[in-house]
């Protein structure tokens, strides 16, 4: 059986009663599967067997995510993705090292584009919570 594909919206909305089910014989709820998240998706996986059950696409909508519009509040928009990240040792590198990676992704896409200009703006914001707090 191939892996099931759903955009993150659709996930939220089914994800209280989807069960996973694996060629293994392996159900369960996704919060049993392991994840494994990569800048465009996040591949939902058995903990059975190690296959590919769920094929999640995250393609970053700030506003999805509840981030402010582009070009705003970046400051709480940073803390946003702190606690995002709480369950990291270190939940201000993990949020810094997702800025990184959508920043090299946006900037390979267009270099001018408004994104770019955000979370370059965010990873700031990231940074001087960092020194704030040291």
């Amino acid at each position: 059986m191939a892996a099931k594909h759903m955009t993150y919206k659709e996930f939220t909305k089914q994800e209280a009663t989807l069960v996973l089910t694996c060629d293994c014989g392996w159900e369960g709820k996704s919060d049993e599967s392991y994840m494994d998240v990569q800048s465009k998706i996040v591949d939902l996986i058995c903990p059975k067997c190690g296959k590919i059950v769920l094929i999640l696409d995250i393609k970053i909508d700030p506003p999805l995510f509840g981030f402010s519009n582009l070009g705003t509040s970046y400051k709480d928009d940073a803390e946003k993705l702190i606690n995002q990240f709480s369950s990291l040792d270190d939940p201000i590198n993990g949020a810094l090292h997702f800025c990184d990676e959508l920043i090299w992704e946006y900037t390979h896409i267009d270099p001018n584009k408004r994104e770019v200009k955000y979370w370059e703006s965010t990873k700031k914001a990231l940074e001087k919570i960092r020194n704030d707090n040291k």
